[in-house]
């Protein structure tokens, strides 16, 4: 199995092309099942721009993600500077950075950064820029029609897939309750059927939302299903 990230497949999957396996859309891991899956804890691991990314770095290399997702919301221009800063040092060289954001200020920041390969936006405010743009909130509809790459979906997937593909990108999409209330072998299932209807083309799978801390053998089964295709 190969454990190395691959950006490539990534883009090509954004963009609508067939890939070789799927790629991971899971942007919201809960602090608890962070910390258990990069086997550490505490607040030192959350308190400063530096650390929280090199926690989400960490937690890139125990999903084998492709990319690093990191969120700006929480930061101002300075913060968000820093997190950027820190990112690129630690960054796997095949590995790129999605930055979610939700005023344009820190899109335009994060796209000036070469390691970003996406943004990841909320609100009325962002439009498609230089980076691929995920729509994060709203409809496909309005997603589509301002010229993003991705739809964030909180769940329904496949069927939104049916209906868009070739127009825009589907991330997400199981939804995290569906992923709760299923079993181990129903999520691999799930997500190996997926596959084999996509062949990966515009469909990045993952919860679609924020699995609880309370159903780790779920979030565990949903990344097993994918990395069981790496191979």
């Amino acid at each position: 199995m190969n454990r190395n990230p691959d950006l490539s497949l990534f883009l090509s999957s954004l963009s609508g092309e067939p890939v070789a396996r799927p790629s991971l859309f899971e942007p919201f891991v809960v602090q608890k099942l962070t910390e258990q899956l990069i086997w550490r804890r505490g607040s030192h691991l959350w308190n400063t721009p530096e650390s929280y990314t090199d926690t989400m770095i960490s937690l890139r290399e125990r999903t084998l993600s492709d990319v690093v997702f990191l969120d700006s919301r929480p930061y101002d221009l300075t913060e968000t500077r820093a997190v950027l800063t820190r990112a690129e040092k630690r960054l796997h060289p095949l590995s790129g950075l999605i930055v979610l954001c939700d005023n344009p200020s820190a899109q335009a920041l994060s796209e000036s950064c070469s390691s970003v390969c996406a943004i990841g936006g909320y609100g009325p405010f962002l439009r498609p820029g230089n980076k691929p743009l995920i729509r994060m909130d709203g409809t496909p509809e309005a997603a589509i029609e301002e010229g993003a790459s991705g739809f964030y979906a909180p769940r329904g997937g496949i069927e939104l897939w049916r209906k868009y593909h070739g127009k825009i990108a589907i991330c997400g999409g199981l939804g995290s309750s569906e992923c709760e209330n299923n079993s181990p072998v129903g999520i691999h299932a799930q997500i190996e059927s997926i596959a084999g209807e996509t062949n990966n083309a515009g469909f990045l799978p993952g919860s679609g939302g924020c699995i609880s801390e309370h159903h780790y053998l779920q979030l565990i089964s949903l990344l097993e299903g994918v990395i069981r295709l790496r191979a």
